[in-house]
């Protein structure tokens, strides 16, 4: 469920601008304020299990799931689970680069990922800054990537996902 803020004297704006690569999906979303919500209910009537990779381009959001809340500023990102309750909060304009992954492949490249979701990975050094800066390059040139490359454009999103992802265990 998705609720614009109420009292916005220009209304509400929003486009969602969506890409398939193999294995994965890709969607960029462009909004005012709002407010999503995937409730127990939404979930029995949809039960996708995927997770879905959140990365901040323009404003902030707040993911909260699992007893965990944080906000994200541009630059970072974020992981929510299809399978479970979800709300992410947008209190001004924003922009973000949503990656939709199957559950089964990101579980199968990081460890425990269920007890990651709604943390936040930097994206000022390391596996973030790199995704991120991925994920701005792949945007313009979505439409031009040769269905040859897309699988191995795919792969690496999902790598870097968990690269990025990993650094929230610490040291190992």
């Amino acid at each position: 469920d998705c609720d614009p803020i109420r009292g916005l004297v220009d209304g509400f704006n929003g486009t969602i601008e969506h890409h398939r690569l193999p294995g994965l999906e890709l969607s960029i979303v462009r909004s005012g304020p709002q407010t999503v919500l995937r409730t127990p209910s939404a979930v029995s009537r949809d039960p996708e299990d995927c997770f879905l990779i959140s990365a901040q381009t323009r404003g902030h959001g707040t993911v909260e799931q699992d007893g965990r809340e944080t906000l994200m500023a541009p630059g970072e990102f974020s992981i929510y689970d299809s399978r479970r309750p979800y709300t992410l909060r947008f209190s001004e304009d924003f922009e973000e680069i949503v990656l939709k992954v199957p559950g089964e492949t990101l579980r199968a490249a990081v460890r425990n990922v269920e007890a990651l979701t709604a943390t936040k990975v930097s994206g000022s050094s390391g596996p973030g800054r790199i995704l991120h800066g991925m994920l701005q390059s792949l945007r313009g040139d979505l439409g031009e990537l040769p269905s040859s490359s897309s699988a191995a454009v795919g792969d690496s999103l999902v790598s870097l996902v968990a690269a990025g992802l990993g650094t929230l265990y610490g040291p190992q």
